[in-house]
């Protein structure tokens, strides 16, 4: 009988941890259409067959997330969407396109119960060509379920002075919004997550406030900034962890800037179910480099949610102590005029690459990059960077979040 129960037990407990998710990339040079779909060559993860026929096939209600990562190679530019996702876009369109830029895009969609099984994929709305290898993984697409019972997911409407209005609401569940603010009802780690649809010849800059307060050194901020003439649109994204505590209030400031229409810009925020056995962390980096030899590995000097695992500060190293899916988002702070590259490594192994070869005129820039990655107890996470790639120093732009899946 104990038997039995302890059995019971197991299935049970696999059942819930075992959520549906995949990570799947390029390994060439693609050139696609208009409307056409967006067909990954490789498969990284795939948890319960998530994906198949080329599609993510989503059946079960509950909290889908999706993050969508592109590269451009020289005169090249992306138009991609979500053919459900609440038709989000993402779009490469370098004003000088004369080298490889990534970029990346987070969404949350919402199956609900009672829906009707949905099957999901990337289109190209205009000609798109992408670049990545199997090493680099630039051009690549994750989705997992998540379960939380506290989250907010919408799209970018209106300015208000400073103020950016979300109003276009897709997901709002255990979070209370009104009057420019979203308000905390249970403490908790969030992961929050911006992507920005910016315009041409604008410096665009946009900041979390908690409490009406500016977070420290402007260290939530995301920033677009360029001076080249023309016509285009750039995506960007970047993301954090963040502590916050009942009634605390946040809002998101448009310091300047030129925004897109909801289906570019948006905001999302969610309660992590973070534990030690489901762990969670965030850093982010000050000091700038110049891109005086290579650095390895990249120092992350500022810890801003930890929950589980074990960061080395002296190492520079998340260290793994719980086996399990997680998802990293990592992010590099552009300085003006200087190639931007960052590798991830889990045990001093490539798994992936964040590249910005623009070397054009303009300001500090924030480039993502986005990735599952399946790690056992024991692995090292670390990042590096080659000779003559550069940091900013602004803002704490250099940054990286990751947080458990499922075992």
């Amino acid at each position: 009988m104990k038997l039995f129960a302890v059995l019971i037990l197991s299935i049970q407990l696999s059942f819930v941890f075992l959520n549906p998710a995949f990570f799947i990339f390029d390994s060439d040079l693609r050139h696609y259409s208009n409307n056409a779909a967006v067909q990954f060559s490789d498969v990284a993860i795939n948890k319960q067959n998530f994906y198949t026929n080329n599609a993510a096939h989503i059946t079960e209600p509950g909290y889908y997330f999706s993050a969508l990562n592109a590269a451009t190679p020289k005169d090249g530019e992306v138009n991609f969407r979500h053919n459900f996702f609440y038709g989000d876009k993402y779009v490469i369109q370098p004003p000088n396109a004369n080298d490889v830029v990534t970029s990346s895009r987070i969404s949350m969609y919402e199956h609900k119960s009672g829906s009707s099984s949905r099957r999901e994929n990337i289109r190209s709305f205009k000609s798109s060509t992408t670049i990545s290898d199997t090493i680099s993984k630039t051009t690549s697409w994750l989705a997992f379920k998540y379960n939380t019972d506290n989250i907010f997911y919408a799209g970018y409407t209106e300015k208000n002075g400073n103020n950016m209005i979300f109003n276009d609401v897709r997901i709002l569940k255990g979070i209370g919004y009104g009057q420019n603010a979203l308000r905390i009802a249970k403490s908790g780690l969030y992961f929050f997550a911006i992507t920005l649809g910016t315009t041409n010849s604008s410096n665009n800059e946009v900041e979390i406030y908690i409490n009406g307060q500016a977070l420290f050194q402007s260290v939530g901020k995301i920033v677009r900034n360029n001076d080249e003439s023309g016509e285009y649109i750039m995506s960007s994204t970047r993301s954090w962890i963040f502590q916050l505590k009942e009634k605390d209030e946040v809002s998101l400031r448009g310091l300047k800037g030129n925004y897109v229409d909801k289906y570019h810009t948006s905001f999302l925020m969610f309660r992590l179910d973070s534990s030690n056995t489901k762990p969670s962390f965030s850093a982010v980096r000050k000091a700038g480099w110049l891109g005086f030899g290579a650095l390895n590995p990249i120092e992350f000097d500022t810890t801003l949610a930890i929950m589980g695992n074990y960061w080395n500060a002296r190492e520079n190293q998340y260290e793994i102590q719980t086996s399990g899916l997680y998802f990293l988002s990592v992010t590099g702070g552009k300085y003006r005029r200087c190639k931007l590259e960052m590798e991830v490594l889990v045990n001093n192994e490539l798994k992936g690459e964040l590249l910005n070869h623009n070397t054009g005129p303009g300001d500090e820039n924030t480039n993502t990059m986005n990735m599952l990655l399946e790690l056992k107890d024991g692995d090292v996470l670390s990042f590096s960077s080659p000779n003559s790639a550069c940091f900013d120093d602004s803002y704490y732009l250099t940054s990286f979040s990751i947080f458990y899946v499922s075992s």
